[in-house]
């Protein structure tokens, strides 16, 4: 019943599809074939590398984009030499030195759409390299980590300025620490990343260009967490910044201004100012905005101090623009991605769009590819629900392995992600260090038989009239299904998953809520069984998703409380959620990189045999790329939030063979 629901869906999908692509023929001609897509069942690599067309002539004299080449001339801009540190970072392409010039397109639904900050315009003191697995320096050349794990010594490039000339030192990293860290009243608290066993970091600069962060404990995760967490305290220039806070303005000047931008207070203000978007905001990165109050459109333009360059010694990025098109929904952006008005895309474009954009290449000019996106959708059963009846029932590990078994994971797959998704649990991808390959598809195979012994075996084993089982106390099995909704395909999917937990005898029904309210059911704890997603690589520097560190860790929120307010709050962990926190804290005081991943491996695998997040398919990303662009590593293309996709793939050694 369950397999011919999904069939029949599978049939109108494919007629569907089948006319988009008449319609689209009738209006642009013949569609060309699709490209094969790789297989991503292992990630990276994500597909193959490509045979590169011969590049169009590129003049390697010329060091400097054109455009600035002439405002130098013209006396509007400093020599190169002298907007320059002494130590630029040197990039090296991916296949080729570059073209100076061409605009980077890319859509987005609405103006201020997130991933502009941490996923293309951000540095850090160290970034992850180009495959996304390990951080190397970036605005720090080098560090020194003392032999107990507790000290680091960065040494910044002597020379780097900010996006409008004024020069960025140990001062700028100072501000942000005492200024906006360590003030309450813009932050709270300090964020877990910069504390060890609740102590938090003392932050020190002995030069202009030396930092030393130094730890109570020894705190061996801290380059990863600078790869992730750290890319925010360069968004508080403090030249800039400090004209909006209290400590460096009088109150007076300070009121005039917050009321001239139509601020009531000062961190509301620094709150909006600091986001990259505003074109007012010096940066560091290859591109700032220049659009004011965007609507249509965010321009970014190339940065005149950007501080790295390719072998040549020519600066980078290449490109000269970036516009982000901002869409009212996304299929008019497949559409103007399908007329080549995009010619980069990820984020937006959803599993279902492949075919159709596939279909289209040769109009649009341009290819598409899957990436892996080590996201899968899953459900996660709450350890801390204190609900009488369902509590007992979803902490029984028996009850999480039958909702796994008991669901034909193909039919998901079929039905909402094309056939093209892989069949795993919620656990890391070969790519992370922590993986363990072999545990993704424990507990995957589909078994109704095996399912429905489980159940039976709890005592749920006596149904009523209409074959729902009972609970202990005679009551019906019966749960609603929180799902944060909006999620498109994944939407879909949990759908069809509720099916064959009602062919179990669940009654069980799907209430898809928006993020806000879902997040906050969710982090107090009031759900027996939830539904989102779930981040697998460098779970690490986002631990939620294996270990309770946090409210937000939504297989044991309340056990997280617990642990971020160091038993202030929250419910305090026992057996196994007792035994992922030591592990953890464990593992971040680990000194021997050996014994580092071996508790990281633990967690993972304590993860894997109990369920508490069970995982179902993994989609993947599909990427529209321009036909014209060269440098872009798609072997190493991994789409997640963690490594700051695209921004690990350096894009400003992207360019456009136009």
């Amino acid at each position: 019943m369950i397999q011919a629901k999904i069939r029949h869906q599978k049939l109108v999908q494919m007629w569907i599809l089948g006319v988009l692509i008449l319609l689209l023929a009738a209006c642009g001609g013949a569609p060309a074939a699709p490209s094969t897509p790789a297989d991503d069942t292992a990630a990276p690599p994500a597909t193959s590398v490509e045979a590169v067309a011969p590049a169009g002539e590129v003049d390697l004299s010329q060091k400097e984009a054109p455009a600035l080449a002439a405002k130098v001339a013209a006396g509007e801009l400093p020599p190169l030499e002298e907007r320059l540190p002494v130590n630029p970072l040197v990039v090296e392409p991916h296949e080729a030195p570059g073209k100076y010039g061409g605009t980077w397109k890319i859509g987005v639904l609405s103006p201020r759409a997130a991933y502009m900050n941490a996923r293309t315009v951000t540095e850090s003191l160290a970034m992850w390299d180009r495959t996304g697995s390990q951080p190397v320096p970036d605005i720090a050349d080098r560090w020194e980590i003392s032999d107990d794990g507790t000290t680091y010594t960065f040494y910044l490039r002597q020379g780097i300025k900010w996006s409008d000339g004024t020069p960025f030192t140990s001062d700028d990293i100072m501000f942000w620490f005492n200024d906006i860290i360590l003030n309450t009243e813009y932050t709270p608290a300090p964020p877990d990343w910069l504390r060890i066993q609740g102590e938090v970091v003392t932050v020190n600069a002995p030069d202009e260009f030396t930092v030393v962060f130094e730890f109570a404990h020894p705190y061996t995760l801290f380059l990863q967490n600078l790869a992730f967490r750290g890319v925010s305290m360069f968004d508080f220039p403090k030249h800039y910044i400090s004209q909006f806070h209290p400590a460096y303005t009088e109150a007076d000047e300070l009121s005039a201004k917050l009321s001239e931008l139509g601020y009531e207070t000062w961190n509301t203000a620094v709150l909006d100012l600091a986001f990259p978007t505003n074109p007012n905001l010096p940066r560091l990165s290859a591109w700032v905005s220049v659009t004011e109050n965007p609507e249509t459109s965010v321009v970014f333009e190339r940065n005149p101090y950007y501080w790295k360059v390719d072998p040549e010694g020519r600066q980078l990025p290449y490109m000269d623009t970036m516009e982000v098109v901002i869409y009212q929904d996304r299929e008019v952006m497949v559409l103007g991605a399908m007329n080549g008005d995009i010619n980069y895309e990820a984020q937006v474009i959803a599993p279902t769009d492949f075919p159709v954009l596939s279909q289209n290449e040769e109009r649009g000019g341009y290819t598409m590819h899957r990436y892996p996106r080590p996201v899968p959708m899953v459900v996660f059963f709450n350890m801390d629900s204190s609900d009488p009846v369902l509590g007992p029932i979803v902490k029984d590990l028996r009850f999480r392995q039958a909702l796994s078994i008991g669901v034909d994971r193909n039919d998901i797959n079929d039905s909402a992600f094309l056939g093209l998704g892989e069949i795993t649990q919620a656990l890391p991808p070969a790519a992370d260090p922590y993986a363990l390959p072999e545990l993704r598809t424990l507990y995957t195979e589909y078994d109704a038989d095996e399912a429905n012994r489980l159940l039976d075996e709890m005592g749920l084993d006596q149904r009523d009239s209409e074959g729902f089982r009972l609970t202990p106390d005679g009551s019906r099995l019966s749960f609603t299904m929180p799902v944060l909704g909006g999620q498109g395909v994944a939407d879909r999917a949990y759908e069809v998953l509720v099916e064959y937990w009602r062919a179990l005898g669940l009654e069980v029904a799907v209430n898809f809520m928006p993020s806000q309210n879902w997040v906050a059911m969710v982090r107090a704890g009031e759900h027996a069984v939830a539904g989102y997603l779930s981040a697998t690589i460098q779970w690490v520097v986002d631990p939620i998703w294996f270990v309770p560190t946090a409210d937000t860790a939504y297989f044991a929120p309340l056990t997280g409380l617990y642990y971020a307010t160091n038993g202030a709050q929250g419910v305090e962990p026992e057996g196994l959620l007792l035994e992922l926190q030591q592990n953890f804290d464990a593992m971040k005081a680990a000194t021997d990189p050996a014994e580092q991943v071996r508790l990281g491996q633990e967690i993972v695998r304590i993860n894997a045999e109990n369920l508490f997040r069970v995982g179902y398919v993994q989609g993947f990303q599909p990427v529209l790329a321009d036909s014209a662009f060269r440098n872009i590593p798609h072997e190493f293309g991994l789409e997640d939030f963690r490594i700051y996709f695209p921004r690990y793939m350096q894009p400003e050694q992207w360019w456009l063979d136009e």
